[in-house]
Formats: C-alpha cells, structure tokens, sequence
C-alpha cells in the first residue's frame, strides 16, 4: 500500500516535471529550411525551433546554435505586430500553460503534505488541481494548434517560406502531460477508495 503510494506520488511529479518543461521548451514547432549561406553557393540546412518564450536557429547538420532570441525581441512578423507587442493568441498560450503548472504544482505540493497529515478533503484537492492542470493546458494547446495549421496553410501558399514544418518535441510533450495529467486526476477521483489513500 505504502510503495503504490510512493510510486503514484512519483509519476504525479514526473508529470508536473513533463508539464513544465513542455511550457518552458524551444520547440513547439520546428522549420526546416535549405539556403545559401556562405560565399562558395553550398547549400545549408537552416532549422528554427520555436517555443512559446524563444526562437532558435540552428545550421548544418551538426545542430550548432546560431542564435537564440525571445518571442518579445523578435522580428519575424509571425509573431510580433507593428507594435512590438506579442499576438494575443501567444499571450494566451503563455497564460494557459503556465496556470496548467501552477495547477499541477498544488497537485504535488498537496500529495507531499498528504504524507504528514491525513487530510480528508486532501483526494478532492488533488483530484481538483490536475483536472485544472489538465483543461488549462488542453485549452493551451488548442489555442496553439489552431494558429500553427493556419499559419502552416498561409505558409504552404509561399514558396520563399519552408513547407517542412513541423509539431516540436515541446508541443508533443504538453500533450504527453495532458493525457498524464487526466489519467492522475481519475485515479485519485474515481479509483483510489478514500480509505485506502487518503489523498
């Protein structure tokens, strides 16, 4: 009873560890893009990640870093208006995910405190806070989803821009945290009799 406990605490932070990660990584989409850059003609294959917070450029197959640079400083008109301010469907993103981690993080935060104290409402806490982790990211990721296939059709329509563009390892690791996230909220919730856990 004690190791299953342990065990489910565990995958119960490895998922706040994966939802987190997910928010704070440079590549929720990557391009792939084949240009000349240097004096001699030679082609180069140029990848640019993009996350929710930076963009980064990459060249030759080697994956060295040419230069990383946040979504604020940006120039690319993708994702910076006139204004220099960032689109409202980014801010969104930002916003969802990172409320989804605060979720989680009370999640884990009550999961540890349910180890000192036998605390009833302690399961509906838990219960609670990964279903909110979970919507909060989904409702995220939708939002992403939506402008990336858009942005990706416009793109496809322009031969000076890449077609081969891509879901990022960040992106598929939100959804990753998503599926993780739902799947602790029902076993704390629906499975877990309360006597047996306590949280």
């Amino acid at each position: 009873m004690k190791s299953r406990k342990i065990i489910y605490t565990g995958t119960c932070i490895l998922t706040f560890v994966i939802m987190v990660v997910a928010t704070i990584g440079n590549s929720w989409n990557t391009m792939k893009h084949i240009a000349t850059v240097n004096v001699n003609g030679q082609q180069r294959i140029i990848s640019i990640d993009e996350g929710l917070w930076k963009v980064c450029v990459y060249s030759d197959y080697q994956g060295t870093v040419r230069g990383c640079t946040t979504i604020e400083s940006s120039i690319t008109d993708k994702h910076i208006n006139e204004d220099h301010e960032v689109p409202g469907w980014l801010q969104a993103c930002r916003a969802f995910t990172v409320l989804s981690c605060l979720a989680g993080l009370v999640g884990v935060i009550m999961i540890l405190v349910s180890f000192k104290r036998e605390i009833d409402q302690t399961r509906f806490i838990v219960s609670f806070s990964f279903v909110a982790a979970t919507v909060l990211m989904l409702i995220g990721i939708v939002v992403y989803t939506i402008h990336f296939e858009s942005a990706t059709e416009f793109a496809s329509q322009d031969v000076l821009i890449p077609n081969d563009t891509d879901y990022g390892w960040a992106y598929i690791s939100a959804w990753i945290g998503v599926i993780l996230s739902g799947i602790h909220a029902f076993i704390i919730f629906f499975v877990q009799k309360k006597n047996a856990y306590r949280y």
